[in-house]
Parts: structure tokens; sequence; C-alpha cells
């Protein structure tokens, strides 16, 4: 069978001449200017000159319980975005439902697919049938399972019978229990965490407040599962402006993220409100919606905090959340401790940037993050960059300069370095990003950012990710509009695949339809393992910006929440011709390798390392047919993940190998 090439969509000369380039060119390695000098960024990426960045107030985080303040002019009729099977029959792209209200992260990640055993995917979103000039009345959960939305049906009402709610998460325990989670507000700018609980079987959902522990109760939840585990984290309510929030300081933090969990899906809590060392005031001042994420896999538990003005750090518990005994700083924002309005001078963070839009900007991290963890064990995460400025000491907040350009990867094998994996790109081919300084819609984010990332086992990567186009604008407003993007790994983060799938262009049937290129693509969420497909859901709608965020003045604003799948994932069809069993992995001295032949072949062993590197060889000799063992030393090998690959004859199988001496 021919080997499935993902990442071929145009052939004219200028996408030639780009995967010409991105095959050739040097990685240029730099240390920020005094700042964060002991991590590495590796830049290779085009970026809107200097002079052409400008500054914005972020955005205020979105709760979904606003006043009804905004008058929306008369929905704009427009033709219903395509869902079928696109050409090439690259990928699958499927309208789950629809909402009003437009945002369904004020940062980070949600988790908000699951793909049953039958290959049945469920999804949910935050979805109101109502607009902003009601407060979104209707607002809640979102819930449709494949098999109904192939026969056109969406959901209309949310999933909640009596409470209005915001941003919901999704897991399914293996016990097929599902489980929402998100916030609902109890007045006066307090809130609570609220679920919702479906056990095999059943119809309803229960639902039910989850236990708090802070005054003013938290939300903003994210969770994660793992086998019949629920991991869950939120923030408790902030000290904020009212009468938005009136929260208090806990722990010696504004806004304190907490951790939960569940060891009988969802039934009881044998956690409730945990602070996990690192996370506290002891190193952090105050944290902000959704600029948290957590995973989990296999009784490994990572939580992310991707604060902008703080260090951007990985929590890790090795097993399933009862301690947490490494920890990993991705990004060390070099102002410690920092809250809005607090100021700094040059001297504060290490002398100016040269790359920096201002003398007092700040490289950072965008505080909208995705993170993984693979079949080792090993956690990775993606985040956006982008520089800050607070110049103004009296204004209650940041600004940020929404041009910069960049998608950043982290990986715990390599925890010193981090590498612009992805950006918006170039597309015409003038060396420059042409944006003009009012067109970029402020999301509170970077140029390219929104990641969701999930690794398979054979160490393939997948990271979709929303990036603003260059010379794409809506008429009406001016704005350059977002696309989603796919971009692939093949080597668990070492090397990346350029130019990425642009979901937008490829899903649409006609090439030549401006419905597909003239739509905002926004907000992926994937599901986590994958071996075969890589599922994502996302939202899509025909204005940039999001009313929620109070960006942008949508035309009815009316929002279609897309599922899409991508085929088989190809290269695992060669590398699982022949299937190895190592034992032990991982391994310290030595490991045995297990595999079975059906004919005999001329057979040879040999072992990668990340970096594509051979470092061990030998010959097998002619083996037989039938089972086959091999011993192989490791004892000269250095602490790392290794690709072990056996060919014999014309097959070929690779498994992945972690040495732990």
């Amino acid at each position: 069978m021919a080997k499935y090439t993902f990442y071929i969509f145009q052939t004219n000369c200028a996408m030639l001449n780009k995967l010409l380039f991105a095959g050739t060119a040097l990685l240029l390695a730099f240390s920020a200017s005094g700042q964060s000098a002991h991590l590495q960024r590796v830049k290779n990426r085009p970026a809107i000159p200097l002079a052409q960045l400008r500054a914005l107030p972020m955005p205020m985080p979105q709760t979904g319980f606003e006043p009804a303040t905004f008058s929306s002019p008369a929905p704009v009729a427009v033709p219903p975005a395509p869902h079928t099977i696109f050409r090439d029959n690259l990928l699958v792209e499927e309208e789950a439902g629809g909402t009003q209200y437009d945002l369904q992260s004020n940062g980070t990640e949600e988790s908000h697919l699951h793909v049953w055993p039958d290959g049945n995917v469920s999804a949910v979103w935050t979805m109101s049938p109502d607009d902003e000039n009601t407060g979104f009345a209707g607002r809640g959960t979102g819930y449709n399972q494949r098999t109904k939305w192939l026969n056109g049906e969406v959901p209309s009402v949310k999933l909640e019978a009596t409470f209005r709610t915001g941003f919901s998460n999704y897991g399914v325990t293996e016990n097929g229990t599902e489980f929402v989670s998100n916030h609902r507000g109890l007045g006066g700018g307090k809130f609570i965490m609220h679920s919702l609980r479906r056990t095999a079987g059943q119809t309803a959902w229960t639902e039910a407040d989850l236990p708090t522990s802070s005054p003013n109760g938290e939300l903003w939840t994210k969770l994660a599962v793992d086998g019949n585990t629920i991991h869950l984290i939120a923030l408790t309510t902030p000290v904020g402006p009212a009468p938005t929030f009136t929260g208090s300081i806990y722990k010696g933090l504004n806004g304190h993220v907490l951790y939960w969990r569940s060891s009988d899906a969802g039934a009881t809590w044998d956690i409730t409100a945990n602070v996990i060392p690192g996370l506290d005031s002891t190193k952090f001042a105050e944290l902000s919606a959704d600029d948290y994420s957590i995973a989990a896999r296999d009784g490994v538990v990572a939580v992310g905090i991707f604060n902008s003005v703080n260090d951007c750090m990985v929590f890790k518990s090795a097993d399933g959340g009862t301690t947490w005994d490494q920890s990993y700083t991705i990004w060390d924002f070099p102002l410690e401790k920092y809250t809005t309005d607090k100021g700094y001078t040059l001297d504060d963070i290490g002398g100016a940037d040269p790359d920096a839009p201002s003398p007092l900007s700040v490289f950072t991290t965008d505080g909208a993050g995705s993170l993984a963890i693979d079949y080792a064990g090993l956690v990775h995460a993606w985040v956006g960059e982008m520089y800050i400025l607070d110049s103004t000491l009296t204004d209650g907040g940041i600004n940020y300069y929404p041009g910069v350009n960049g998608l950043l990867h982290w990986s715990e094998a390599q925890p010193d370095q981090l590498v612009e994996i992805a950006y918006s790109d170039d597309w015409n081919g003038n060396g420059l990003l042409d944006f003009t300084p009012s067109s970029i819609v402020g999301y509170g984010c970077g140029l390219s950012s929104m990641a969701a990332g999930a690794v398979s086992e054979n160490g393939e990567i997948y990271v979709a990710y929303s990036a603003a186009v260059e010379n794409l604008y809506d008429n009406d407003q001016g704005l350059n509009y977002r696309h989603l993007y796919i971009v692939r790994s093949p080597d668990y983060g070492e090397t990346w695949e350029w130019p990425p799938v642009d979901v937008n262009y490829a899903s649409d049937i006609d090439p030549d339809s401006s419905i597909s290129k003239l739509t905002e693509a926004v907000w992926p969420s994937c599901t986590k393992k994958f071996t075969d497909r890589f599922h994502v859901a996302y939202q899509r709608d025909y204005s940039p910006g999001s009313t929620g965020q109070l960006t942008g003045v949508q035309n009815g604003h009316d929002s279609r929440y897309v599922y899409l799948s991508t085929p088989t994932v190809g290269i695992n069809e060669l590398d699982n011709s022949l299937i190895l069993s190592l034992t032990p992995n991982p391994a310290t001295d030595f490991t045995q390798i297990a595999f079975s032949l059906d004919q005999k072949a001329e057979s040879f062993v040999e072992v990668f390392n990340l970096s594509g590197a051979l470092v061990a060889q030998k010959s097998l000799g002619d083996l037989s047919s039938g089972p086959q063992f091999t011993a192989l030393n490791v004892s000269s090998f250095q602490n790392g993940l290794y690709f072990v690959k056996i060919r014999a004859g014309n097959y070929i199988g690779v498994a992945k190998m972690l040495v732990m001496h």
C-alpha cells in the first residue's frame, strides 16, 4: 500500500519554494537579552515589522455572566458552511451544532471530544441559542453525537435543566460514564463549579455542584480522564472589578489553581481543592481565567500554567495525582510574582530585548496552551508567544501585541528548549507578513495560537492551531480571518513538517469557493489518545473576532461547532508490519526484543535517538519463521527515548524504548 502523504495541498511555485526553504532553513538559537537566559528559544518564522506592531489592552476574562450591554445588528443571511467529505478524501468535516455565544475559552484548550470504541464521536461546547441582547440567557452545554448530527439533528437547548453555565469540559471514563464540568453564577460576582454526569446505559443527566473550598467558589474548570479517574483543576474566584468578580485572595494568591480527583468516575471526590506544591503563593501572585491546562495518561498527570506575567510551568505527578514531585519552568518570566500595574524598569527585565517592539516590552507565553502526555509518560506542551507591556500603571490591565508570531513546543525530553514549530506564514513570499496594525483581531493571544495537540503510539504528534491569514480580510470590518491549521511531527517533536494543512481551504469542496476562505476558525480541541485518526473540534463563524470578548461586531454571530478528523495517519502502515515487544521497558542494562516472522528473512536491529541519529546496529543473520528473541545491550546508552527498528527482509517494525539507568 502506498505511504499516505498528508501535507501537500498546493503545487504552485510559491508553495514549492516554501517546501524547499523549510527543508533547508537553519534554525537560529538565541537567548532573549537578559530574559530567561537559561532557556533556549529556537526561531524560524516570518514576522511583522516592529514599526507596524501595536499594543492592545488584554481582554478581560469572560465568565459568560456579563451584563447584556451590546446591541446586535440584524442577522445577515449567509450560506451554510460545507460539511461533507472533502477533496482528495483527506479531511472529513461535519457540523455538530451551532451557538450564538462564540467564546469557547479565555485561553487554553478545552476538553470537548470523545471517540467511543465503536468509532462514534461525542462533542460538547459552550452554546447559546440566544444572542447577547438577552445576556445569552439559554447558555450552557451543547452536546451531540455523530450518529445524530449526520442525520441533521443538532441541539436547540443546553443540557442543563435549570442553571445557566459556562465553559464546559467533557470526558468519558473507562466504564462509559460521561462527565461534564463547568461553572454557574451564584450572583454578586460569586461562582461555583457545576457538573453533569451520566453512567453507561442512562439517558438522563444528573446535575450537581462540585465540592468547593474557597469562600467565593471556583470557576473555569479543566478536566482530564484516565481510566475511571477524573482529574480536575479550577481557579478560585479572583478579586476583580465589580460586579464581574467579588472573590478574595486565597492562600496568598489572587486566583488560585486548585486540584480535585475522583477515582470512581465522578461519583465521589477523594481529593478536593488540593494545592499542588509550587503552584502556590511561593511562585505566583495572580493567575487568571483559562491560563492553565491538565492532561492525564496511564497514571501520569500534568498541569500546565501559561499565565502571561508569570513563569510558564509544568507540574507532574507520577502516581495519579497523589503526590507532585516534578516541575519544569517552560519559560522564566523575568519579573518574579508580578501583578498587574506593579511596574518595572529595564534593569528589572535584564535590559532591552532587540526583538521587542518597544524597550519595556517583555517576551512571554500568551496564555493559550495545550498539554499532552506521550506513551512513554513524557509531557508535551504547546503555547503561543507574544510581547506584553505594562507601562500604564493605573489602568488595571496589561497591554499585549497580537501581531507577535510563533507557536512554541516544549517537551520533557528536551526541557531546556522552546522551539517555534508553526506560525502565520508569508503566503505571498515577499519576506514580510502583510498585516495592517488595525487588522489583527485581539483575542488576547498571539498571531498563531490556540493549540490543541496529541501524541500517537508511534511518536507522531499532530497539533491543530489557529492563525491569522495574510491578505484575507472581512470586507465589513477590515479584520484578518484566522484559519485552522494542522502541523505534524513524525518523531516526538524532534522535527516538524511544513507547510501545515490549512483546514479552511482543504475542507472546501470547491477550491475557488469563498465560504471556507472567508470564515473564522478558532478554539480547537482534540482527543489526546489516537492511533489511526486525529480528531479535532473547533468553532467556525463568518466574521473575525468574538462577541463574547467584545472584539468584533458579528453579523448575527451565528457560529457553528465543527467536528473534523483526518483519515488514517499513514506512517504507521510500514512501521506496524512487524509488532515488536521490548522487556523491560524502561531498560537499564539490557532489554529483550520479541517479534514474529511469517517467513525466513535476513534481519537487522537498529537503534536511533530522538534526533534520528543511528546509535547502534547489528545483524541478526538469517532468521527462520516463527517467534524471535534478541537481547539489546543499552548499558552505554544515555538516559532518554530511542526508536528500536527491526528490518527483516521487506518487513519493518519500530518500537520506542526508554533508557533509565
